[in-house]
């Protein structure tokens, strides 16, 4: 009971930092780029999260579940992930791409080929990173899981203070940014996988299924 009062208590102070950091990446762009680069960034973010969840295919609750009751090893779970997240994310790239036209007109304003370009080039890493941070909760790090959400907010704090004053605040900076934590993020929560198990590049493909 203690422990999982002092995980729930953690899991709060993570996130509660998150967001705190998150709201001083929302005043670096408010103060040094403006209300309409504020809004084409978050448009470009919608776009990511809905690809995001679009590639999904429910893979990431899949690895707590599978991991959790331990149907499937989790490097060969993390295998699997690897290759869905590069597959689907690239597929999706590339169906963005195609129909970049029509995504205009869904968002009902022009969408820019080159700041898309930079939110596509996210999809992969960010499908992973869901991916990876679910095997943790399967794993039950808890603190892993945490850290990495924290590590991602304050890598885009960073990347944002640092890109927006080099490049004198264009949005493409800031989108830039995101990717930078999003990869940050990757990373650590990969670290703290090599930790808790032996990661294999072999699938699953009955797991998969």
């Amino acid at each position: 009971m203690k422990k999982f009062g002092a995980q729930s208590l953690q899991t709060f102070l993570y996130q509660a930092l998150s967001m705190v950091l998150g709201l001083a990446c929302g005043v670096i762009v408010a103060r040094y780029l403006g209300p309409t680069a504020k809004g084409a960034i978050a448009l470009y973010g919608l776009i990511a999260g809905f690809l995001a969840l679009a590639g999904n295919l429910g893979l990431g609750l899949a690895n707590v579940h599978l991991v959790g009751s331990g149907q499937i090893a989790p490097g060969r779970a993390w295998a699997n992930s690897l290759y869905m997240a590069l597959l689907t994310g690239s597929l999706l790239a590339v169906m963005t791409i195609f129909l970049f036209p029509v995504l205009g007109i869904i968002v009902k304003r022009p969408v820019d080929m080159g700041l898309l370009g930079i939110v596509l080039c996210g999809a992969p890493l960010l499908l992973l990173l869901d991916y990876q941070i679910n095997l943790l909760r399967g794993l039950g790090d808890l603190a892993g899981f945490n850290q990495s959400g924290l590590l991602r907010q304050a890598g885009r704090l960073l990347a944002l203070g640092l890109l927006v004053a080099a490049f004198k605040g264009f949005v493409a900076s800031a989108l830039w940014a995101a990717n930078f934590s999003i990869a940050l993020a990757v990373l650590w929560s990969g670290f703290r996988l090599k930790k808790k198990t032996v990661l294999s590049l072999v699938p699953s493909w009955i797991a998969l299924k």
